[in-house]
């Protein structure tokens, strides 16, 4: 399959999960400040991308109202491997499916249960390195400082 035929298989299926899709990047609101974010990454190296996932901080995001994955307060990293456009198939498809009904549920719990519920899973999770949060806003945001989330900031001014 070609870059855009792989897109448009994926857009269905966060069109599907109740999703507003917009390109390449999935919304899915939550009744209080956060917003979940999916979006496909593509490889600079081409043949293939990644699928990202987040959470948009609504009361302190900086960017446009649909922002893009590496713009997210929180971003919690790739869902497992990279998404190879030649012999992408049905197989691929029920895949990401089967991810995306996986961690929808963890990520609206942990959205339901605020800042406090949702970063604190994060840094509990000394397995998985993948996740940071983007700038100094946002670690005061969760009542922290860039030395509590020394291996997990990212800073978007450099």
């Amino acid at each position: 399959m070609t870059k855009n035929e792989v897109q448009k298989h994926i857009r269905a299926i966060f069109k599907k999960k109740g999703f507003l899709c917009r390109n390449t990047h999935f919304y899915y609101d939550t009744p209080g400040d956060f917003m979940i974010v999916f979006g496909i990454q593509s490889s600079i190296y081409g043949g293939h991308c990644y699928l990202e996932r987040g959470y948009c901080i609504k009361s302190i995001n900086r960017y446009s109202e649909y922002p893009k994955f590496y713009e997210l307060g929180l971003n919690c990293g790739r869902i497992n491997g990279p998404i190879e456009y030649e012999g992408f198939g049905e197989e691929r498809i029920r895949y990401i499916e089967n991810k995306v009904d996986e961690l929808l549920p963890k990520m609206l719990e942990l959205a339901g249960g605020g800042k406090d519920t949702l970063i604190g899973y994060y840094l509990d999770r000394k397995d998985e390195l993948g996740w940071y949060v983007l700038g100094d806003y946002t670690a005061e945001y969760f009542g922290l400082t860039r030395a509590d989330v020394k291996y997990h900031f990212c800073d978007p001014d450099v």
